[in-house]
């Protein structure tokens, strides 16, 4: 595969340079937007690269891994992640993975803090193992990728009430993908998967709860999904890509122990306070897996929770859950659990009374419950097979004979939905009430209520239940009867009565002209079939042949038609009479009879499409709904029930008729107009809505004024989406309405601003039309600025509609500053480059010896900072040595290293006037003035939001361009601005100077020696005197202007800047001007981290005296598991209490994550600690020495034993309840041993109240009773 079509990389190389270029700079004219790397790469497979192509991105993207440059070490990973072939033949793999996988690996795990890139570095190693399977060796990293997971999580683990502040940032589907991967194959993958599990476990209680908590779940619920795909993969799936080898394959122990590890989290987390969403779908997968292990406890917890009404909550999860293990359950023997099936019909029953009016949202999960199982099993009692089939087993026998309750359930089904249709019915109060006040639970119910009869019914035996299935040859015959009806209905003055009647008629019509199947069944052999030839009992679950459906279709034919034709003309002449009559002023109507008139019109005669639109998309979302509940992952192979795959037939079919399009014409024009007047105006001043609807006149106020423009503007949407490119028809209008003043016009004005945002998925504002844009864009920038707040944010949602929709990241709403920045940008001319040899500055060295060694090294040490050689001298300064690039060289060099050529062959500075081009002119002429600039300077330095102002990266471009494009020319209009606002203590002065001071520093990049040594007599003093007037508001901002000023640029060409902010950080001076002039220096020592090392050296060397001060200096300790048990053993026996204390928290951590090495030997050394005997007399109150020994070796062992208590906070192991009796004899030694366990129980005892039923079993009578007495104090009277 891919032999035949190859990608060379070169090909890719300038769209590989765009997302480097997003990373590093603020803005980029490049016409491709950021996510074309990642979405390029899911069709451009690692399979089509050549073989060598592994080689040629190495040496392309390899020097830019730099940990100390977080940005494109991030964008270099990105690109890394997108392109490296993965899925090479294992017989080839030395010119693919094997070139870089041990490298990597080490390199991540020496950058342990938490690093922005290792997300990628993480997708990386994930989508390897993925596909190679079986072929590398992860032993050595396992325990360390584990560790990474595990702090990945986020956890709530909190050190004197601090929480960690680095937390390794991973995808919870990349950790879950690479586990399974490693899976197998005699890997100690699992054993690792078992630990990290069990230490999740009780986090997933319904008791605990933090933002955490989201990313658990989402990693419970993809982690067995990964393991479902593979399980595919391997045994089902036909594929050309690389099979895993025999010998790592999942064996069905494999599975096994898979499943017993997430098993606890996710019963664990079936009732969590955050939904049983991600559990639900944890639990399918599972249950497909194994429904033997699953499918019990899920049905243990259901039939529990139906007999509490105090927890409402847990029945409506129990019931969700049973739901995702329906179709393993209901298959029964035939996917591993026969006992499966014979649960169906009394859970059925049970749950019949959560259809209940009080509580909707039950109800709705209820009928959720009964439409599933309905969907997989046909209602027919088959009670009688033992008569004719012989060959049942016991669970067949069961679940025949449970049949005969199918009627009981089908009538008692029926009775408890006709109530509540009845207490559910919504009766108007006023005529002003035209909107649906139900819930939106309510609606779901309602939908639910529909969806659950029509299952049912099409599922039940003629026997039970005779359904009357009405094609349009059925209504023929009942026409004259509907007919009548109509004719005295359609008129009717109450409202619900001729809302049912327009409903009787669209249906009519739809039924008499529609397509559609004759049946949706599950099965396609008919349920009137005797038992006696036919068991449907053993094709429960079964499903369909996609090949063959048995599927019969009902087509109209033409006394259908002809009758559709005749209904239409019976009915719309005489309405659109009436409309015509009262539009012309010769027939007077009210407002429900114009709207009845409407109605019948719009929705039953005209089968409004936009309508059945959103029932189409509700249809199909429902289908991928149930088909992704009742799915197969195991096995794939669309194996779906047959009512499943009839449904997709209907929605394909239907698709075509939705996807039709209308031609558009000049009533169409007119609507239109008409629709975008009604969205833009008061509708008082609409002269024909005076005709159409006079009687709205009376009722004016802001609420109807802005219920008709809403209305308006969905009914426009929805032509602009039937009708294709109709937005051209409003652009007019439009322009025209945003040329007015926009507070004298106000409602014109911002209903044109909800009409460009709109459609929601489609705006007008970001259609793919330059003849469009080109007019509308430059008409909502020149727009005169409104006060009212609701016209701001609507420009503003402007803004962000066309970052979201219009795929470039160039296109910006721009103003003044920005469009400055970019035409700075478009005139920056080219500077040379020459390529040098990187070896030639200090001799040659040669490449490092064993391979890469990142860091410092004799070869690259001549791009390191060094006082003694930073250019003093212009001739210095010229010499091709000053490397911008701070990534080239730490960790190889590329293979062409190319460096910015003498000031004396790049363009010239300064220039005169005459040497520049028209627009240069403009901008120098601009900045030349210095009223112009005082202006400038005035309006950057004045305060929009307090205390939200920020240093703003667009200014400092601004200035950037400025200086890099003319040189010093304008600097010394701007010097005497500076001096005044670095002596300003206000927050928006500095924060101006800091953006000038940014700019100019980064603009001198290619300034010749001479210029900058002027630039730099002049800002030195200044920016002394900034560091001297810091405030508490601007530390921030200068430390982002020293570190943009330092980004990128070779630090010799920086000394100034750097000599300045070392100089002596701690004189004698305030603590906080100390500080932040140690916070600018550590911002622009940052930029360079690896390439400083002297300055890091002299700053550690001046900071040695300060190391006595009084802040605490905290040390993290790491070693290995065993070490760490013996100290922990060891404290619990320290002098000090609170010592002893915090090691039995430990030990109790140790014991829950299963850490601790030999628990049996560790709960006896306990045990006999605890009976250590203590001198019974204390002489003179005095206790001895040998005394407070033995009370700390017996405290020992009570802590101990209560620590293995506190680790199973929300279970009770089998040794558990022998403890009791233990701590229960030393209630009355001394103290500290009694507050122990007092503690301890009082712990016990909340930690295990939501299950103690379930929980109490694992204890004696006489257990129950020693601990009532040692948890429920005694009474004061006993």
């Amino acid at each position: 595969m891919g032999q035949s079509l190859l990608v060379p990389l070169a090909e890719l190389q300038t769209m590989t340079s765009l997302p480097m270029a997003v990373k590093g700079n603020t803005i980029s004219l490049d016409p491709q937007p950021e996510q074309l790397i990642p979405q390029v790469s899911k069709f451009i497979f690692s399979n089509y690269f050549p073989e060598a192509a592994t080689q040629e991105m190495l040496d392309l993207w390899r020097p830019m891994l730099c940990p100390f440059n977080s940005n494109t070490m991030l964008a270099t990973m990105e690109t890394l992640e997108c392109f490296l072939p993965l899925s090479l033949p294992p017989e080839k793999a030395h010119l693919g993975y094997q070139l870089w996988f041990h490298e990597f690996m080490d390199l991540w795990g020496a950058c342990h803090n938490a690093p922005i890139w290792e997300g990628e570095m993480m997708w990386l190693m994930a989508r390897l193992a993925n596909r190679n399977i079986g072929y590398i060796d992860w032993e050595p990293y396992i325990p360390l990728m584990f560790t990474r997971f595990l702090r990945s999580l986020s956890l709530p683990v909190v050190y004197k009430q601090t929480h960690a502040t680095k937390h390794h940032k991973l995808n919870s589907g990349a950790m879950a993908k690479w586990i399974v991967a490693v899976l197998g194959g005699g890997s100690s993958a699992q054993k690792y998967l078992n630990k990290f599990m069990k230490t999740l476990e009780s986090y997933f209680h319904p008791a605990n709860f933090g933002h955490w908590l989201l990313k658990l779940k989402d990693f419970l619920r993809k982690l067995p999904y990964c393991f479902v795909l593979r399980v595919n993969f391997e045994r089902y799936k036909k594929t050309w890509e690389t099979q895993v080898p025999d010998s790592h394959k999942l064996t069905e122990d494999d599975i096994t122990s898979f499943v017993e590890s997430v098993q606890p989290v996710a019963m664990q987390a079936m009732f969590s306070k955050l939904g049983a969403t991600d559990v639900i779908h944890a639990l399918q997968h599972l249950a497909t897996l194994r429904p033997s292990l699953i499918i019990p406890q899920v049905i243990e917890r259901m039939y529990a929770n139906l007999e509490t009404l105090t927890e409402p909550h847990k029945l409506t999860a129990a019931m969700q859950c049973v739901v995702a293990v329906a179709r393993p359950m209901v298959q029964g023997k035939t996917n591993g659990y026969k006992e499966g099936p014979t649960h169906v019909i009394p859970l059925l029953l049970a749950t019949l009374p959560g259809i209940d009016p009080n509580d909707i949202r039950k109800c709705f999960v209820t009928l959720q419950f009964i439409s599933t199982f309905a969907t997989m099993i046909p209602f027919v009692d088959s009670s009688t097979a033992s008569e004719h089939w012989k060959d049942l087993t016991e669970e067949e026998e069961i679940i025949c004979l449970a049949t005969a309750d199918f009627e009981d359930f089908v009538l008692q089904f029926m009775d408890r939905c006709f109530i509540l249709i009845e207490n559910s019915s919504l009766e108007a109060t006023r005529l002003e009430q035209e909107e649906d006040k139900r819930s939106k639970i309510e609606n779901m119910a309602e939908c639910a209520l529909s969806s659950s009869c029509t299952a049912l019914l099409v599922q039940t035996s003629p026997e039970i239940f005779k359904l009357l299935d009405c094609p349009g040859t059925a209504l023929l015959a009942h026409l004259p009867v509907i007919s009548k009806v109509l004719n005295r209905t359609l008129h009717l003055t109450c409202r619900e009565g001729y809302r049912l009647a327009t409903c009787l008629l669209r249906n009519l019509l739809s039924g008499l002209s529609s397509i559609v199947p004759l049946d949706y069944r599950s099965l396609p052999h008919p349920l009137d079939k005797p038992v006696k030839e036919y068991l449907p009992i053993r094709d429960w679950a079964k499903p369909g042949n996609i090949n063959n459906l048995g599927l019969l279709w009902y087509v109209p034919g033409k006394e259908e038609l002809a009758c559709v034709q005749d209904i239409v003309s019976t009915y719309l002449p005489e309405e659109l009479s009436t409309i015509n009559k009262y539009i012309n002023g010769d027939m007077t109507l009210t407002r429900e009879e114009l709207k009845r008139s409407l109605l019948i019109i719009w929705e039953s005669l005209m089968l409004e499409k936009s309508g059945s639109t959103n029932n189409f998309e509700a249809r199909w979302k429902n289908f991928r709904t149930v088909k992704k509940v009742l799915e197969n992952k195991v096995i794939g192979g669309k194996k779906h029930l047959r009512s499943l795959l009839v449904d997709r037939v209907v929605l394909q079919h239907e698709a075509l008729y939705e996807r039709s399009t209308v031609c558009l014409t000049e009533t169409h024009r007119q609507i239109m107009l008409n629709l975008l007047t009604l969205s833009t105006s008061h509708y008082s001043e609409v002269p024909f809505y005076h005709n159409v609807c006079p009687s709205l006149r009376p009722s004016y106020n802001i609420a109807a004024k802005d219920l008709v423009r809403v209305r308006a503007q969905a009914k426009l949407f929805l032509t602009l989406d039937q009708f294709a490119y109709s937005y051209m028809i409003l652009i007019p209008q439009l322009l025209s309405n945003l040329q007015q003043d926009s507070n004298q016009f106000h409602e014109q004005f911002k209903g044109s601003l909800y009409v460009l945002l709109g459609p929601k998925q489609s705006p007008v504002l970001a259609r793919h039309d330059w003849s469009i844009l080109s007019k509308l864009w430059p008409c909502i920038v020149r727009t005169q600025p409104s006060e009212k707040l609701s016209v701001i944010r609507l420009m503003e949602g402007v803004m962000e509609s066309v970052h979201k929709f219009f795929p470039t990241i160039t296109i910006n709403m721009k103003v003044a500053i920005r469009c400055l920045v970019f035409v700075l940008k478009q005139q920056k001319r080219s500077h040379k480059k020459v390529v040098v040899n990187t070896n030639s500055f200090f001799g040659d060295v040669g490449e490092p010896i064993g391979g890469m060694k990142p860091g410092p090294r004799p070869d690259n040490q001549w791009v390191q900072y060094s006082s003694e050689n930073r250019p003093l001298s212009a001739e210095e300064w010229d010499k091709p040595r000053y490397l911008h690039k701070p990534y080239h060289g730490f960790y190889t060099w590329p293979k062409e290293v190319k460096i910015y050529a003498p000031s004396s062959e790049q363009p010239s500075l300064p220039r005169s006037i005459e040497d520049m081009n028209a627009v240069e002119q403009e901008v120098a002429q601009f900045f030349s003035h210095q009223g112009n600039v005082h202006k400038l300077v005035g309006f950057l330095s004045l305060e929009e939001k307090k205390g939200k102002d920020k240093f703003n990266d667009y200014r400092f471009m601004m200035f950037k361009g400025l200086f890099r494009n003319f040189g010093d020319y304008h600097i010394s209009y701007f010097l005497p601005h500076l001096e005044r606002l670095v002596l300003d203590k206000h927050e928006s002065s500095q924060r101006c100077a800091a953006e000038i001071l940014a700019g100019i520093i980064r603009g001198a990049k290619h300034w010749p020696f001479e210029m900058v040594v002027k630039m730099w007599d002049k800002l030195c003093p200044i920016l002394k005197t900034a560091m001297a007037n810091m405030t508490e508001e601007t530390i921030a901002d200068w430390g982002i202007c020293f570190a943009t000023a330092s980004e990128c640029r070779d630090p010799n060409r920086h000394h100034w800047l750097l000599e300045l902010l070392i100089e002596d950080p701690l004189r004698d001076e305030a603590s906080f001007i100390a500080a932040g002039r140690l916070y600018a220096l550590q911002g622009a020592l940052n930029q360079q981290e690896w390439r400083v090392s002297e300055l890091f050296n002299r700053l550690l060397n001046y900071l040695k005296p300060y190391l006595t001060h009084e802040f605490q200096n905290v040390r993290d300790r790491l070693g290995r598991y065993p070490k760490m048990n013996s100290i922990v053993l060891r404290l619990l026996e320290d002098d000090w209490l609170e010592v002893r204390e915090k090691a039995a928290q430990v030990l109790g951590g140790l014991i829950h994550c299963d850490f601790l090495i030999e628990p049996e030997n560790a709960l006896e050394t306990f045990k006999e600690k605890a009976k250590t005997k203590l001198k019974k007399k204390i002489k003179n109150n005095v206790v001895d020495s040998t005394g407070i020994e033995l009370l700390k070796v017996r405290h020992a062992g009570i802590l101990g034993l209560c620590a293995f208590i506190n680790a199973y906070p929300y279970d009770v192991p089998e040794f558990m309840p022998e403890f009791f009796f233990i701590l229960g004899q030393h209630l009355n030694d001394p103290q500290p041993i009694p507050s122990t366990i007092r503690k301890t129980l009082g712990d016990f005892k909340r930690t295990h109240h939501d299950n103690w039923e379930h929980h109490s079993l694992k204890f004696t009578e006489e257990q129950l009773a020693v601990l009532t007495d040692l948890t429920i104090p005694p009474s004061y009277y006993a």
